[in-house]
């Protein structure tokens, strides 16, 4: 199981920006869970779509 300490950092102070950033937009208290990039095209991937793509294609049968 990976831990917190496995994943790169971010710095405190792009924390902070993130976090002034959600504040200014909802103005409501709020924690921040975690912090994700987006690749490079701007998409962020979520391994659970991905899962359910594999299950939905390898539900099909080949003819």
């Amino acid at each position: 199981m990976a831990s917190e300490t496995d994943q790169p950092r971010l710095a405190p102070e792009i924390v902070a920006a993130i976090s002034a950033a959600i504040h200014a937009v909802i103005d409501q208290p709020f924690r921040i869970i975690t912090i994700s990039e987006r690749h490079p095209d701007g998409t962020l991937v979520s391994f659970w779509s991905i899962e359910g793509r594999r299950a939905i294609f390898s539900s099909h049968q080949f003819r």
